[in-house]
Parts: C-alpha cells; sequence; structure tokens
C-alpha cells in the first residue's frame, strides 16, 4: 500500500509505504486460529475520565507506531510477493516471522504483546475490561486505558506516568500526544 503523507497547505510531507497481507486469503484453522479485536467499554472510558477530573488528574495520549508489527506469529504464514517487489522466479513466496497490517492474526498478537510487556512492568489487568490496567506504586495510581494503537494515561503521579511512557518507549516505538484532545468522538476541554 503506497500513500502520500501532506502538510496542510497541500505540500508532501513524506511518502509512505506499507506491506499489507490479504488476510482474506487465510484459512481458519490453518493460516490463524483465532481473531481478536479488543474494545472499550463505553462506561470504563467514563470512570477513567471522572476520576481524572475528580482527583484534578492530567490525561495524556500515546500512539503506538504500527502497533500491529509488533506482534509475534504463532501460526506458519507464506505470503505472495508483492506487485513491484518480485524476484525473477515468480513462484517464490515470503515467510512471514512477524505480524504484519492485514493478517487475522495481527490485532491479537499486537495486543497480548502489548499485555504482556504491562504485566512485566508491574501493571495487572482490570477485571471490568481487557483494555484497562492498573498500576499501584505506594500511594500512587497510574491507569492506561488501550485502544488498539492509542493509550491513554492518567494517575496520581505525572513524574510516574513520564516514566511508564519512558519504559514504554524502550519496548515500542511511541508517539507521544500531550494532553488528551480527542478519543474515540470525545472532545476533551480544559479550563
Amino acid at each position: 500500500m503506497y500513500k502520500v503523507k501532506e502538510n496542510a497547505d497541500g505540500s508532501v510531507n513524506r511518502f509512505k509505504a506499507r506491506l499489507v497481507a490479504k488476510g482474506f486469503h487465510q484459512v481458519h484453522g490453518f493460516d490463524f486460529h483465532e481473531t481478536f479485536s479488543p474494545l472499550i467499554k463505553s462506561v470504563t472510558i467514563r470512570i477513567i475520565l471522572t476520576l481524572a477530573l475528580s482527583y484534578g488528574w492530567k490525561l495524556f495520549q500515546l500512539d503506538v507506531n504500527n502497533a500491529f508489527l509488533n506482534g509475534t506469529l504463532e501460526e506458519t504464514v507464506f505470503m505472495k510477493q508483492p506487485p513491484g517487489f518480485e524476484v525473477t522466479n515468480k513462484s517464490l513466496v515470503y515467510k512471514l516471522n512477524k505480524a504484519i497490517y492485514g493478517l487475522k492474526q495481527a490485532p491479537r498478537q499486537w495486543v497480548d504483546r502489548l499485555k504482556s510487556t504491562l504485566l512485566q512492568f508491574g501493571f495487572i489487568g482490570s477485571k471490568s475490561g481487557s483494555s484497562l490496567f492498573i498500576y499501584r506504586q505506594q500511594m500512587h495510581t497510574i491507569y492506561p486505558l488501550v485502544y488498539v494503537d492509542d493509550i491513554i494515561l492518567t494517575g496520581s503521579s505525572t513524574s510516574l506516568i513520564q516514566q511508564l511512557t519512558d519504559k514504554l518507549n524502550t519496548a515500542f516505538s511511541l508517539k507521544q500526544l500531550g494532553h488528551l484532545d480527542y478519543f474515540l468522538d470525545l472532545e476533551i476541554k480544559y479550563l
């Protein structure tokens, strides 16, 4: 997939290329076993936003660059050579070692990797949903809320949030988007 990213004035910012698998050619039980798309319950979002508002906590937003490329495949998956990148022998295929966009199992593999990383950092998974994690250190609590490749962070210690962000950035490539402005059709206004 090729895309031209433009600036606001219409000039070219950069050219993007992404290798995408034709996941619709995958066969259940052969190329993948399970699919998964984590959803955040609207009540969970409201509770986290209410906690942040009630305690005067700051809300931060992170974006994981190329999130699905962080998943490790459990199945053996082969892919045809993409147009324009064939070697002379067109019968050759690529064996994928990592998940890529388009694979049916890519979202599950990404979420599994993120979850295991957060658990290694000392977080616990919330019983109310797979998208909320909790971290407690002495008198401080941090809540990361995950929606695919977007992470919302809030908690009682801004320095602890920054430490977590730094640790996550060593495991994954992150874009720190600053204070939360928009999230799932919600606009956040600060007074």
